[in-house]
């Protein structure tokens, strides 16, 4: 919920634009995903000693209560993936070199942040500014006033040294508010959720909440003025800005590191 003052009198506005509460969708994990993970950070953090043999089937699965089918199918996702091996006759056994498991969890970490960072970042490439261009051809009065308050709400959260998400996300659903399309709305609600961790790497510097917010008002310039192609080419370049101060940000961060050498 964003909260925006006018003429004395505050208003609140849902940031899903559809005026109802949304939760993100919990995916379900499997029990076998669970001992899986369980079992690799074991690993990972000494708990399990490379090279160290397992329990036996029937006390493992005693110790962290599960069934042993579920068992014997976590040992064999960890077995094809290279983490333990089996010596027959003898049991299992973690993987005397721990390289494999440190190349599975940084392709874990890297698919993670594909898939909250760089995948909804592509689709936004896809679809926001053709929604913009739109806006500029539909967008009405009372919805140009609307992304006027929310620009006042973000400036009114900078100049405090706050981070505007909320109002970020709610300018953006604003504009697809105003195309007056059901279907967009809903694609763009879940869109705009799986955004939110690059909008709090984007939005973290002062100068990166700047760069934004001029985005958003050149953006509300093409839209009020009614002129779609400007208004395309607005959200296109906010899109690649937004895109370069997250690569600024994680290079940064990678050079800031300390060194392990």
């Amino acid at each position: 919920m964003v909260y925006f003052e006018q003429a004395g009198v505050w208003f609140s506005l849902t940031i899903t634009g559809v005026f109802q509460l949304k939760f993100e969708p919990i995916r379900p994990i499997s029990l076998v995903d669970m001992i899986v993970h369980r079992l690799e950070e074991m690993m990972l953090q000494g708990e399990l000693s490379p090279g160290e043999r397992l329990p036996p089937e029937r006390d493992l699965a005693r110790s962290m209560q599960v069934s042993r089918t579920s068992l014997r199918q976590a040992l064999a996702i960890l077995k094809n993936r290279g983490l333990i091996h089996v010596r027959a006759g003898s049991g299992s056994y973690t993987q005397a070199e721990p390289g494999a498991l440190v190349i599975t969890d940084l392709a874990g970490e890297l698919g993670s942040f594909k898939e909250r960072v760089l995948n909804p970042m592509e689709v936004r490439r896809l679809l926001e500014p053709q929604i913009a261009r739109l806006a500029g051809e539909r967008a009405t009065s009372e919805d140009v006033e609307i992304m006027a308050l929310l620009i006042a709400a973000q400036e009114r959260q900078a100049a405090a040294g706050k981070i505007f998400i909320e109002e970020d996300i709610a300018f953006h659903q604003q504009i697809v508010i105003s195309i007056n399309n059901q279907i967009l709305l809903r694609i763009m609600d879940d869109v705009q959720l799986r955004l939110r961790d690059s909008r709090e790497i984007s939005l973290s510097s002062p100068a990166g909440a700047q760069a934004s917010l001029e985005g958003h008002k050149r953006i509300y310039d093409a839209i009020r003025n009614h002129q779609p192609d400007a208004a395309y080419e607005a959200m296109a370049n906010h899109i690649e800005t937004v895109a370069n101060l997250i690569l600024a940000n994680l290079t940064h961060e990678r050079r800031s590191a300390p060194s392990h050498d």
